[in-house]
């Protein structure tokens, strides 16, 4: 399969397979609803072990709420990046920070699994300077990280503290 191209112009020809197959952009909401599924987990554990019903009762509710949490928050998250893929402006911005999110769930998992925060800022009007945050893998801190100069952003005309790196859009999870 060939890599993605977007261009400037919009519409950007994007199909919605794309905002949730394999991208390295994560939600930081459906991130808290995975460490309320890992505690929920324990909870359980515990009250199967300690014969506590109450304790595995509050472990099930908080699974159920955790992967429901974490599955709407992916679903909402990706449906607005894809608006913003297909119908945002091109803006030229550059990174300002790359931060190591420590999460619970992910320590029982590779480093290449592990969240970062990237922390950018844009134009978004010619007196209006924004900053902008995205949630990542491992895969894509370590592109960016050698990432030197301005990137592209795409920015939302009518709400411009909605933004995407746009570079992540065609970026893929190679684990």
């Amino acid at each position: 399969m060939s890599e993605l191209k977007l261009g400037r112009s919009t519409p950007r020809e994007y199909p919605w397979v794309e905002a949730f197959r394999g991208r390295v952009w994560r939600s930081r909401s459906a991130l808290y609803g995975r460490e309320v599924t890992l505690f929920s987990v324990i909870a359980l554990l515990y009250g199967i072990l300690l014969d506590e019903g109450l304790l595995w009762e509050i472990g099930i509710l908080g699974i159920i709420l955790g992967v429901v949490w974490s599955g709407a928050a992916t679903l909402q998250a990706n449906l607005v990046r894809l608006r913003l893929v297909r119908r945002g402006e091109w803006v030229e911005g550059e990174v300002t920070s790359l931060v190591s999110l420590r999460l619970w769930h992910e320590f029982l998992r590779g480093k290449a699994h592990r969240s970062f925060l990237v922390k950018y800022q844009y134009q978004a009007t010619e007196s209006l300077i924004l900053n902008g945050e995205m949630v990542l893998c491992r895969c894509a801190y370590d592109r960016l990280a050698q990432t030197t100069g301005t990137i592209p952003v795409v920015v939302d005309p009518q709400k411009p503290k909605k933004s995407l790196l746009l570079r992540l859009a065609v970026m893929r999870i190679p684990h």
